[in-house]
């Protein structure tokens, strides 16, 4: 081959590895509209599905069945089966339309138990096939997505008691962090995939529990800390092109300096429980009820605590959109006490103060340091844990009313309320809406 041959290749293959690079790389803008400086995430949970223990008689109307639950009316306006074909991709356009940024997917290691179920009565979930294919439609589906631009993390939802499955040890024989890391770099590659300065981001939601698995019970583990878990997880990143990748934690204490060195570089929270409610969930209290003021004094409280100098890490504020985890109680679906918001303080109304005081917090402190994660990163809890009475996807509710008997129970099609555009059904997204995207 001639020189002037080699020199035309050269340039050519230069091009299209950069061409390669781009389209892997490329991270579309996540906020919304002209100038907008907040990023709001909002926490999915799959296993959504019919035939699930999640969805409940207390949840779901049993078919043939007269009676119907009080709670019936937390069905999705696309009904309760999430793998239901268009399902997700209107879930994903109503949040992308109404000022959602990103989703962070509770993602459940299942490995090699995809087929298996859980032990009858554990409290934790017991369809784990519903979850690997939750996972996959999601990501088809935000993949999908047209006229929005809605990006997804994962979040690494760890707890021995999940993994409790029927013909196994107590534990799994093998690491879920071995299994699942290459995985999830690989979808650290997608355009969609939530990136801040370049860097993925990855969740964890229990860092106790990652420690207590970690570094109390390492037999069969190939990393014995956090910190070299999360140390490979970098490392992992970096050959398939990230310079680093941040790692988010969700806390309730103040052991900050402890997450530090465990790996950690940013904190954040879910529930109640994270907000110095614990009370109510662990039963102390004789109504079994919180105010919703107590919620949001919770959480600004947690904010300030997460900002204050004692905590040398980032943060991302939360906002609980609400808490009543009494249907999942009647079949011990969480550990939990009965808990619940005061029946005529879960509200739009209560949830846009709730807001309006991130929105100020944000305001006042996002040129502190780069403290807040992105500059103006906030996460509401959640957009679909309706089990525990958290969740902002639109609902048919509103639209029923009292009127039980309108509740159904599509299998494999989406629910006939699916195109129904009731304001009502959509409150909580246009608080969204209103107080970030005016």
């Amino acid at each position: 081959m001639s020189n002037t041959n080699q020199n035309q290749t050269i340039p050519r293959k230069l091009i299209f590895t950069l061409l390669a690079f781009a389209v892997l790389h490329l991270t579309p803008a996540i906020s919304l509209g002209e100038g907008s400086n907040y990023l709001i995430g909002t926490y999915y949970q799959p296993g959504w599905q019919i035939g699930s223990p999640m969805i409940n008689t207390s949840l779901n109307k049993p078919k043939h069945s007269k009676d119907a639950s009080s709670f019936c009316g937390r069905m999705p306006l696309t009904g309760w089966n999430e793998l239901a074909p268009g399902a997700l991709e209107k879930q994903i356009e109503w949040a992308g339309g109404y000022g959602v940024n990103f989703f962070i997917f509770n993602y459940f290691h299942v490995g090699q138990h995809v087929k298996q179920k859980f032990r009858p009565g554990a409290p934790g979930l017991q369809q784990s096939e519903n979850l690997a294919n939750a996972f996959d439609r999601f990501i088809e589906a935000i993949r999908s997505q047209k006229g929005t631009n809605v990006q997804f993390a994962i979040q690494y939802t760890n707890g021995k008691r999940d993994y409790n499955v029927a013909n196994t040890s107590k534990s799994l024989p093998s690491d879920p962090w071995v299994e699942e890391i290459d995985k999830w770099t690989d979808y650290f590659k997608d355009p969609h995939y939530l990136k801040v300065d370049g860097k993925p981001v990855f969740f964890v939601v229990a860092p106790g529990k990652m420690r207590d698995e970690y570094q109390k019970n390492c037999s069969g583990k190939k990393y014995c800390t956090v910190k070299a878990a999360f140390d490979k997880l970098r490392q992992t990143a970096s050959v398939k092109g990230f310079k680093d990748i941040i790692i988010v934690g969700r806390q309730s204490t103040n052991d900050f300096e402890a997450r530090q060195k465990e790996g950690y570089d940013v904190l954040t929270s879910y529930g109640p429980g994270d907000l110095g409610l614990s009370n109510c969930l662990n039963g102390s209290r004789p109504d079994n009820t919180m105010g919703y003021d107590e919620l949001i004094r919770g959480g600004v409280a947690r904010w300030e605590k997460y900002f204050s100098s004692a905590n040398p890490l980032q943060m991302i504020p939360t906002v609980v959109a609400g808490y009543d985890n009494r249907p999942w109680r009647s079949n011990q679906m969480n550990s939990d006490k009965v808990c619940h918001v005061k029946e005529l303080e879960q509200s739009p109304d209560n949830f846009k103060r709730f807001l309006l005081e991130a929105k100020s917090f944000i305001d006042k402190n996002n040129k502190a340091g780069n403290k807040i994660l992105g500059g103006g990163m906030l996460i509401i809890s959640a957009w679909n844990e309706l089990g525990m009475g958290s969740y902002i996807v639109p609902s048919i509710g509103a639209i029923i009313g009292g009127d039980t008997n309108r509740c159904e129970n599509p299998e494999n099609k989406l629910s006939s309320f699916a195109g129904n555009q009731k304001s009502e059904a959509f409150a909580y997204l246009n608080q969204i809406k209103n107080v970030f995207r005016p």
